[in-house]
């Protein structure tokens, strides 16, 4: 490992191996906080992190996807890959309840779907099952209350 020093003889830099002999490297700030992490991760797959100025999470850059963080360590953002392999984006509120997705379906096709605080889908824009557009529009409890479909011939 290497370790570096700033002129107040604190750490500023560590390049060295994990306990699963993956290589990263970290660095600190003035307080002796840790700012970043450029590494490998736990999953063996690289990962780059960047922390706040009181050490906490701010960023995270994964396997395929994207994270933010608030400065109350709630996600607020997630830009990534899914298990089906196409693109999604879901925001999340300052409670870390997911308010945003888009992206696509199991079937490939895209939608937006907006949620209300409460993490209670409100609004879906996007392709059926059928591969038709559809509206649908629901109460702050869910219940669906009014839907379009293109009936496409």
């Amino acid at each position: 490992y290497l370790r570096a020093y700033n002129g107040e003889g604190d750490e500023s830099a560590y390049v060295g191996t994990g306990r699963m002999g993956g290589g990263y490297i970290r660095t600190y700030n003035n307080s002796g906080r840790e700012t970043s992490y450029l590494g490998t991760g736990s999953d063996n797959s690289g990962q780059l992190r960047i922390y706040d100025k009181q050490g906490e999470t701010r960023s995270y850059l994964g396997d395929g996807y994207l994270q933010a963080y608030n400065q109350f360590g709630e996600r607020t953002i997630f830009l990534g890959t899914g298990t089906n392999g196409g693109g999604y984006l879901r925001t999340y509120n300052q409670f870390g309840k997911m308010t945003t997705y888009l992206g696509n379906g199991r079937d490939g096709g895209g939608y937006l779907r907006t949620n209300n605080k409460f993490e209670t889908e409100t609004a879906f824009l996007g392709t059926n099952n059928s591969n038709e557009g559809l509206i649908n529009l629901n109460d702050k409890f869910g219940q669906s209350f009014w839907i379009r479909l293109n009936k496409g011939d």
